[in-house]
């Protein structure tokens, strides 16, 4: 009677990682959850995709639960025969495996291909910018798909055909396939990693964040080297105590780098914001050099315009030639607490303008600062839409407090000349009464 053989389950990660992939991709590109005729036939193709790969998947569980169509994980990795015995259904196994890989990638690309409208704002545009990494990632999982089914192939004519081959060649070949794959999953990470920090397509940030961009860097430059330490203590089979030894050097140094990059970005941060710092106390023309900074150094903009909503300030423009305008922009309905850190121009209607930053302060509106088209392209991230509103508010309130200021000095100026002339009628007066007295 036939033993029933027990699911090893270090087998699951293999069979479940490509599923897990293209629900991910679906859940991205918003398509199961899609509305309106226009999706209806996307949406059926993929309901009708994730359930042949779910049922492909179970598939497989099942071959190896009950018809014993892989050897036991162990045996593959220590090239172990004993307890093996040949089944039926191993071909069927890898048919089916190297179908169900081919089915989940390749519905994951068309999904990336075809994604549904986003409701967060920018959202389409991130996944515009982002379709390339994530698809040549799909591309790369897709590789490393036909890559394993090959090696199932392989695997299974070994214990199939019992090829005397040499041990020490056979761990030879398996170590290179392994670095091979290990290489591939990797550059597919590194290609999800990049898409995910620059565009924030799985965090629900409306937009990038630089902060995120260099802790993400930080992380692979450490995972990397980890994964050389690893690598050399196995190599040269080092003793425990000195691996953990290198690993804690490794965990100071890189501690000591980060402490140093954070202490010069904050000094970099302090040198960027010191003109709006300062700019409470400029002068009129120093408002000026403030915002030309402001659009040419920090948001690295090609126009940009400055519309005030509150007396004794006036409107800047970059480049200067350009004409502000500012009446379009007073009459957009911008509240304090939008949803969106900005809100969507028309750019024919406002001079090339993008995008609308509100102006406040805790006594209500201030102005309306619009922005356009970066200088490279890029999106704007989180910190410069904050640095861009804040740095707005501190000019407008420069310049009314400036204009003010003057104002008054002008007037006090106007009061003390009125009063001295009225001083010296007086006394011309007086003198001339005593003289005729």
């Amino acid at each position: 009677m036939a033993r029933r053989r027990r699911l090893d389950y270090r087998w699951l990660p293999i069979i479940a990682a490509p599923l897990a992939w293209y629900l991910i991709v679906l859940w991205y590109t918003g398509i199961l959850d899609a509305r309106g005729a226009a999706n209806r036939s996307l949406r059926l193709m993929h309901w009708l995709g994730m359930s042949v790969s779910v049922g492909g998947a179970l598939w497989l569980v099942l071959l190896i639960l009950f018809g014993g169509s892989l050897p036991p994980f162990t045996q593959v990795v220590t090239f172990g025969r004993e307890a093996y015995t040949d089944m039926p259904g191993t071909p069927l196994f890898v048919v089916l495996y190297a179908l169900y890989n081919i089915v989940c990638i390749g519905l994951s690309v068309h999904a990336l291909r075809h994604p549904v409208p986003s409701a967060r704002w920018l959202g389409d545009v991130a996944r515009k910018r982002a379709q390339p990494w994530l698809t040549g990632a799909a591309l790369v999982l897709l590789v490393v798909s036909f890559l394993v089914s090959i090696f199932i192939v392989y695997i299974f004519f070994y214990f199939e055909t019992r090829a005397p081959l040499d041990e020490t060649a056979l761990r030879n070949y398996f170590a290179w396939f392994d670095v091979l794959i290990g290489g591939l999953i990797a550059a597919a990470a590194l290609l999800i990693g990049k898409a995910t920090v620059s565009y924030e397509i799985f965090t629900g940030q409306a937009l990038p964040r630089r902060g995120f961009l260099r802790h993400w860097r930080r992380a692979v430059i450490l995972a990397a080297g980890y994964s050389v330490l690893l690598a050399a203590t196995l190599t040269l089979a080092l003793n425990l105590v000195y691996a953990l030894l290198l690993a804690a050097l490794v965990s100071v140094i890189f501690y000591a780098l980060v402490a140093a990059r954070a202490f010069g970005e904050r000094e970099r941060a302090v040198e960027e914001l010191r003109p709006f710092l300062q700019a409470e106390r400029a002068a009129p023309g120093e408002t000026r050099a403030a915002f030309d900074w402001l659009c040419a150094q920090a948001l690295n903009v090609r126009v940009a315009y400055l519309c005030p909503r509150v007396p004794f300030a006036a409107a800047l423009s970059f480049p200067a030639a350009r004409r502000a305008p500012c009446a379009q922009a007073n009459a957009l309905e911008l509240t304090p607490k939008l949803r969106t850190p900005a809100l969507p121009l028309d750019p024919e209607k406002f001079g090339g303008a993008q995008w609308a930053l509100p102006l406040t302060d805790e006594r209500g509106a201030l102005g309306v600062l619009l922005l356009g088209e970066r200088a490279d392209d890029s999106l704007y991230t989180q910190e410069e839409m904050e640095i861009a509103r804040a740095a707005g508010e501190r000019i407008v309130q420069a310049q009314a407090s400036a204009e003010l200021t003057r104002r008054l000095m002008a007037l006090q100026r106007s009061h003390l000349a009125t009063t001295q002339v009225v001083d010296r009628r007086a006394r011309r007066e007086l003198h001339g009464r005593g003289a005729a007295n």
